[in-house]
């Protein structure tokens, strides 16, 4: 996982800083940063469908928890970032580089959340044919 995430975010999106990115592979941060963003959407999804609609849901409640997926994602990603990257972190630029290392990895979580809200739609009870 932790190349996969490299190769996306390195060459995909064209986010290598020489310091912090070598600094995030050596730890395997881009793994553990790639797992979240499976994980996260998969079971706040879960929790959606399952739980929250049950209460009758309305599109607005699934745009609702996209939104806080999304949110979710990113501030671990934060906190993550933060809490690994302790060496690099006086450096100039690291800032920007958490900053924008986490809009990615949030938008690459769009891929799970797609996925997971098609297959997890069918076992909804109010909200079977969300998104669309």
């Amino acid at each position: 996982m932790n190349d996969l995430i490299a190769t996306i975010i390195e060459s995909w999106f064209s986010l290598f800083i020489n310091n912090f990115s070598n600094e995030m592979f050596k730890l395997g941060e881009y793994g553990v940063t790639g797992w979240v963003t499976l994980i996260i959407p998969i079971v706040l999804l879960f929790v959606f469908y399952k739980i929250i609609d049950k209460i009758g849901g309305k599109t607005w409640h699934y745009i609702l928890a996209l939104i806080f997926t999304l949110v979710s994602v990113y501030f671990s990603s934060v906190g993550m970032l933060y809490g690994s990257l302790v060496a690099v972190s006086n450096l100039p630029g690291f800032e920007c580089f958490v900053f924008t290392y986490s809009l990615y990895i949030t938008i690459v979580s769009l891929v799970p959340i797609i996925f997971g809200t098609f297959g997890l739609r069918f076992i909804s009870n109010n909200n079977r044919y969300n998104p669309f």
